[in-house]
């Protein structure tokens, strides 16, 4: 089988095919004819008058003739209408499954000829190195099986190039190319050239006010850094879109950090070089002027709750300056002592009121009763190998359960103390069957918990020796510790087997046994 290769050549969005190898080409349009981008759409209905006796589909392999007449505005019975079959025709186009279309009248009958469109068969990426297979594949809508057009090719070449542009390939190039099969059939091949890496060669503050703080202490903000020739090791002198809308995040927790209760950024502005091999880092900044706390005060609308009881908690005096993170701090304070004492509902709102013309802030931390929210269901994703029951005995908030965020944060840590999983597991509310329920969303990802152990050495009274150790922090996905240690020397072997359960019969409740056999000069002891 003699396969023929097809050339897409891009121009600005649309895709034009130039043959490599074999010859193809469609007759100009008939008069009457709409011309589609991909195809050609070709009707010539010039006797309007009678009605459509039967309506026939021709030139269709994959696509039943009953579904390409459920696209038609006209039906049997109906009169013949220019204007129908125009409307007709642009349907069957807007679906993307023909290359060409015509719609004609031989005698009573309405005759549909049709070209389809091809099918894919695989999607394949050659040359790419910055951006692996998978990232591509999930970045473009081209898939075995979809309707292959020039647009969608135009399309994935968009995609593939944003995927690059997240990689900080700027000055990437794709070329789709189609591999012509038998059945209709085609193979992607999209051509990848990733390019160089495009670095950020200048970071610049402008301010519209005075920024009160030099170029170089801002840069010391960001996360985005400029581009040395030392700075092999990270990653940060790369331009990436997210990390500039983090350094924005950053830049306003820096000003509100420091009193600039107004801050603002007018604008980021990403502008590649000409050799597009760089980029100029741009932020313009409106900090506004400094502002100083007139008064500070806690008041409560929880019943047996003082604003007064609770005034100590908070680290902010009248004429401190204004401080967004020592607020925020504040707050969590507060909300921990108030639900420490049983107002598991209970929430802290700061409420902030400005004098413009004495640049001033008076704070009042208000201690309000919330909504009552409770648990609906726990839910438990990620875990390949260690049992739900393992993971649930570590959150302290069951279905039922009055939701409470300490304990929430609590349940995290005890998580992550486990040492079974990567990262950092997350425990998540999200919203429950009711207004009034949430339901926790546990994550984990599973990480190897087994150690092996080897080792040698001499003792004057076995003598030469070699031990051989294996241990299981989460044997077979139960929490409990088990371990096998094996000594062999000279003059005796000694084998050890221990199992210790930290919560034996389903409680907090430590429960283990060791087992083990000493052989020393033909005389052996058990215990």
């Amino acid at each position: 089988m003699r396969l023929r290769r097809f050339r897409v050549g891009l121009a600005a969005s649309a895709c034009s095919f130039a043959l490599v190898a074999g010859s193809a080409h469609a007759a100009p349009p008939a008069p009457g004819a709409d011309t589609a981008a991909g195809g050609i759409a070709r009707s010539q209905i010039a006797d309007q008058s009678g009605t459509i006796a039967a309506i026939k589909v021709e030139g269709n392999r994959r696509i039943e003739a009953s579904t390409i007449r459920s696209y038609l505005l006209v039906a049997p019975g109906q009169k013949f209408s220019q204007q129908q079959i125009n409307l007709s025709l642009k349907t069957l186009y807007a679906t993307g499954l023909f290359k060409t279309v015509s719609i004609n009248r031989q005698g009573d009958d309405l005759i549909v000829q049709v070209q389809e469109n091809p099918v894919v068969n695989q999607v394949f990426f050659r040359g790419n190195h910055a951006v692996n297979d998978k990232d591509l594949k999930g970045a473009i809508s081209l898939s075995p099986g979809s309707v292959f057009t020039p647009e969608a090719a135009s399309e994935a070449v968009k995609k593939i190039l944003a995927a690059y542009g997240k990689h900080s390939h700027y000055d990437a190039s794709v070329t789709p190319e189609i591999v012509k099969l038998p059945q209709n059939r085609v193979n992607v091949v999209f051509k990848c050239q990733d390019g160089p890496s495009t670095y950020i060669s200048r970071i610049n503050f402008v301010g519209v006010t005075n920024l009160h703080f030099s170029q170089s202490r801002l840069r010391e903000v960001v996360s985005s850094s400029q581009h040395t020739w030392w700075r092999f090791y990270t990653s940060s002198d790369e331009y990436n879109p997210d990390r500039v809308k983090y350094d924005e995040a950053l830049l306003q927790r820096f000003y509100y950090h420091h009193g600039f209760a107004n801050f603002s950024i007018k604008s980021a502005t990403a502008q590649l070089a000409p050799d597009r091999k760089s980029f100029y880092l741009t932020f313009v900044l409106d900090p506004g002027p400094r502002y100083h706390f007139s008064s500070v005060k806690v008041t409560s609308s929880v019943r047996g709750v003082t604003g007064k009881s609770l005034e100590h908690l908070v680290p902010i005096s009248k004429g401190d300056l204004f401080d967004g993170d020592a607020i925020r701090d504040t707050v969590k304070k507060l909300s921990k002592a108030v639900q420490d004492e049983g107002h598991v509902f209970a929430e802290v709102q700061p409420s902030v009121t400005q004098n413009n013309k004495k640049d001033t802030v008076a704070l009042d931390f208000k201690v309000i009763e919330g909504p009552h929210v409770y648990v609906a269901n726990v839910n438990i994703n990620g875990n390949t190998r260690t049992q739900d029951s393992v993971i649930r005995r570590q959150i302290l908030l069951a279905p039922g359960d009055a939701y409470n965020q300490r304990l929430v944060h609590d349940s995290k840590e005890n998580l992550e103390n486990l040492g079974f999983f990567k990262k950092n597991p997350t425990v998540k509310p999200q919203p429950g069957p009711q207004k009034d329920e949430v339901n926790l969303d546990v994550g984990v990802q599973e990480k190897a918990t087994g150690q092996f152990s080897l080792g040698g050495g001499y003792s004057t009274d076995l003598g030469a020796l070699a031990n051989i150790g294996l241990s299981q922090n989460n044997f077979i996905g139960t929490g409990i510790n088990a371990s096998i240690n094996l000594l062999l020397a000279q003059h005796g072997t000694q084998f050890n087997v221990g199992v210790t359960n930290p919560y034996f019969m389903g409680r907090n409740l430590i429960a283990g046994v060791d087992l083990f056999r000493t052989t020393t000069y033909n005389t052996a002891a058990y215990v």
